[in-house]
């Protein structure tokens, strides 16, 4: 996430993501754009940016720790009944007017 945030700052604003520049990146892994203009263009498999180093590993006793803490936020979620999906979900809302709001989302 931190690498997201890094790679994708604003210029304007370095406490803000760009968006746009983010959007285009996520959407080059499934299409080229403008491929609806030239259908019978040849696509490229998209080549993976490496983010992370792979020497970069966990050690055990930081695996145990990892571990340890992703149960503890399970049977804390579990035992308050947390709902935690919508952070996680992706939405897109449309704010038209004071009165109207479109939001659209990926529900599974």
């Amino acid at each position: 996430m931190i690498a997201i945030v890094n790679g994708f700052k604003s210029e304007r604003d370095p406490d803000r993501v760009n968006y746009v520049n983010f959007a285009k990146e996520v959407n080059n892994i499934f299409t080229v754009r403008e491929l609806e203009y030239d259908p019978t263009k040849k696509v490229e498999a998209y080549q993976v940016c490496p983010v992370l180093d792979p020497e970069d590993v966990l050690t055990p006793e930081e695996e145990v720790k990892v571990d340890t803490c992703l149960k503890r936020i399970g049977d804390i979620v579990k035992k308050k009944k947390l709902h935690i999906k919508p952070m996680f979900q992706a939405k897109v809302c449309l704010i038209l007017s004071k009165k109207d709001r479109i939001c659209l989302s990926q529900d599974s």
